[in-house]
């Protein structure tokens, strides 16, 4: 993948035609028969790539040059669509919901060469984003659960069938709680994925222009601080208030919880190098965040919110 991050930055059209077949790529691999479901894991990672090829080339060469890469990659990937008989509508998704985010990210880090201010540059794209949904298309949790109750008796009675020892809680859940949890899941994976493009974006431009200096780079991320007064007053915001505002504040509070999880890691990663601590801490963590989800998820993420007052960092020098 980094050969190819390296033919991208031969010139203009190379970084639009590896950005378009990274995007055209994901799409192509759910049209497999039979192999849907075993390919599409594969289709967020070919994406964060696709748009990781537009964060690099506005690193190295600015945002004019990645707008023209935006816009000659959206022209390959529509001929690529059309070759494939796939619907060219996927084009429009992928330039506004990664390239483009994806750009703007890529330009403040470019300017403030600060990881965490970038992420909050994302923060403030989801929360755009979650208004003009919001303002056009009204609460996305109505709409989810209506249609969710078209269906819920069939799938009920499906699941009591499939598992027949599960919990009386787990059964008893409503269309309501499953759209309101499905719609701050697909904000927050917006925003996971933009910040991964993002980062792999940052990796390769380090490696290209400044080998190690990613490593030392994400060492230090730190959100700035206001992100976390304005997550704990969504949260409060989220139990005060309902109806469309409620699905509003939930998902950005859930948004700013997962960038201090980016942040909980970068202490770990931080603190094992100032002590010189064997890469097994690092393991172990990774191995908690895999296996005792959600719970470690909230740990990594709570670590990194009261990073802003604890500093574990600089204790870690001290000692």
């Amino acid at each position: 993948m980094y050969a190819l991050a390296q033919l991208a930055m031969r010139g203009r059209l190379y970084a639009a035609l590896v950005a378009a077949a990274f995007a055209w790529a994901a799409f192509a691999l759910i049209q497999v028969p039979g192999a849907a479901l075993l390919l599409l894991p594969l289709m967020p990672l070919l994406m964060y790539a696709s748009a990781a090829v537009v964060g690099l080339t506005t690193l190295r060469n600015g945002p004019t040059e990645a707008g023209l890469v935006i816009l000659g990659g959206g022209l390959a990937m529509a001929a690529g669509l059309l070759a494939a008989q796939i619907p060219v509508r996927h084009v429009l998704e992928v330039l506004f919901v990664f390239w483009v985010p994806t750009l703007v990210a890529g330009e403040v880090l470019r300017r403030r060469q600060d990881q965490g201010v970038a992420a909050s540059a994302i923060a403030i794209s989801a929360t755009v984003v979650a208004l003009l949904v919001l303002l056009l298309s009204g609460d996305p949790v109505v709409q989810l659960e209506a249609w969710l109750a078209k269906h819920w008796d069939e799938w009920r009675d499906m699941m009591r069938q499939s598992m027949p020892d599960a919990p009386q809680a787990r059964m008893s859940v409503t269309p309501a709680d499953i759209a309101r949890a499905a719609t701050h899941l697909m904000l927050s994976s917006w925003v996971f994925g933009v910040m991964m493009s993002m980062l792999l974006a940052r990796w390769w431009h380090a490696r290209m222009d400044n080998p190690g200096g990613f490593g030392r780079e994400f060492k230090e991320f730190r959100l700035p601080r206001w992100v976390a007064f304005a997550t704990v007053a969504l949260m409060v915001l989220s139990f005060l208030v309902d109806g469309g505002l409620r699905t509003l504040t939930g998902a950005l509070s859930q948004v700013g919880m997962l960038l201090f999880m980016v942040q909980g890691v970068a202490v770990a990663h931080g603190v094992v190098a100032i002590r010189s601590a064997h890469v097994g801490w690092l393991v172990a963590m990774y191995l908690m965040l895999l296996v005792l989800m959600p719970e470690s998820l909230y740990a990594i993420a709570l670590t990194g919110f009261f990073d802003h007052w604890l500093d574990y960092r600089k204790r870690a020098q001290r000692v």
